[in-house]
């Protein structure tokens, strides 16, 4: 398997593996000769060791991870599907794990919990073969010897990854018993068929409001003459409502706004999620306008003095499957240029209406108004 520790894609949620802290070794029991695999059928096969590692959680949200699901599992069956499971941000355990698998006679599960403070772990309590599926309890377990003021206050979401060897053919199926950091208690069935992205219909969020906007404003002006507002670095005719698609014809990239209407100092989340079960690049995440519906059309409300702040780099963010980019903007003349390297200012002051924000590279939008 190539190397996974090239760092190009922000976490932004996804298998949640981050530094390991822990590992172990289980063993079910089983008298067979391990080598003697021969004409022996699928209703006959041991299931010999596992292997645990447990691991740290991510630094952002998954984008599975809500009241309802707290919980997370994958099965890993193939050096492809671990590649763009796992992609370029594994820890040095995650690679070692995966490139030490013989996926002819072992297979990968992966499971995250998701738990009320930082010092919480995964055990897998235990694991055992039954007919064609893995079949195991997992929990998320508080740290021992801490002080409960001494833990970040945050959701976090550690996770374990088990490689389970067999005599004979390696299960794609698992059903797990998860106990969250609550004493939530959840049955995950998973199978290596299961997409590692969510569908685009799963994704929270809004693509645009219904019907025509309310208002819509005259031509933007600005009175200083040195002002250049921000070009648009695509035709009209190359944007994709919600979902970008890839050379496939299929969904690739889905954008979603946490809002369909706000008011002038509210903030919008805007998520861009890669919804295939492969890796997927885009342009870096500065890549987007901000326009708003004129009676001349969508025109960016951006802008700058000094034109050659208006060059991108030219570059490719690698994106692993359920993951991509969030942006969350103020919707004020300083939010909307505080988290970009340009020197950036909105000029008029922002009208009500009807906005869009495109991200391009690829092409796709999304709309919300603003009161």
């Amino acid at each position: 398997m190539p190397p996974l520790n090239r760092r190009e894609a922000l976490q932004i949620g996804g298998i949640a593996l981050g530094t390991a802290v822990a590992g172990c070794l289980g063993s079910a029991d089983d008298e067979s000769d391990p080598t003697d695999t021969t004409n022996r059928s699928n209703q006959d096969r041991k299931l010999l060791d596992y292997e645990v590692v447990q691991f740290s959680g991510s630094d952002g949200t998954p984008n599975w991870y809500d009241d309802s699901t707290t919980a997370r599992s994958l099965v890993i069956d193939s050096e492809k599907r671990a590649r763009a499971a796992f992609g370029y941000d594994a820890s040095d355990k995650v690679q070692n794990a995966v490139e030490g698998t013989d996926f002819d006679s072992s297979v990968l599960l992966s499971v995250t919990v998701a738990a009320p403070t930082a010092c919480y772990h995964v055990e897998l309590d235990d694991l055992s073969l039954d007919d064609d599926r893995l079949v195991g309890s997992v929990s998320a377990v508080d740290d021992d010897g801490h002080e409960d003021d001494m833990c970040v206050q945050t959701v976090s979401f550690p996770a374990v990854l088990v490689r389970a060897q067999f005599d004979g053919t390696p299960v794609s199926r698992a059903t797990l018993s998860v106990t969250d950091g609550w004493d939530d208690e959840t049955e995950l069935e998973v199978s290596a068929s299961d997409s590692l992205s969510p569908a685009p219909s799963e994704l929270p969020g809004h693509v645009r409001p219904d019907g025509d906007p309310a208002n819509i404003p005259p031509e933007l002006s600005c009175e200083d003459d040195a002002f250049e507002r921000h070009p648009s670095w695509f035709d009209d005719s190359d944007v994709s409502w919600g979902e970008a698609t890839g050379n496939d014809g299929e969904p690739s990239f889905a954008l979603r706004v946490d809002e369909t209407t706000v008011e002038r100092g509210d903030t919008i989340d805007v998520t861009l999620t890669n919804v295939t079960d492969e890796e997927q690049t885009t342009g870096n995440r500065h890549k987007y306008s901000l326009q708003v519906r004129t009676e001349a059309g969508w025109e960016d409300v951006r802008g700058s003095t000094s034109a050659e702040h208006f060059g991108y780099t030219d570059e490719a963010i690698l994106h692993p499957p359920g993951e991509g980019f969030n942006w969350t903007i103020e919707m004020t003349e300083n939010g909307l240029v505080e988290d970009h390297p340009f020197d950036l200012e909105v000029c008029p002051d922002l009208p009500a209406g009807r906005y869009r924000f495109v991200h391009w590279g690829p092409t796709v939008a999304v709309a919300f108004d603003v009161e």
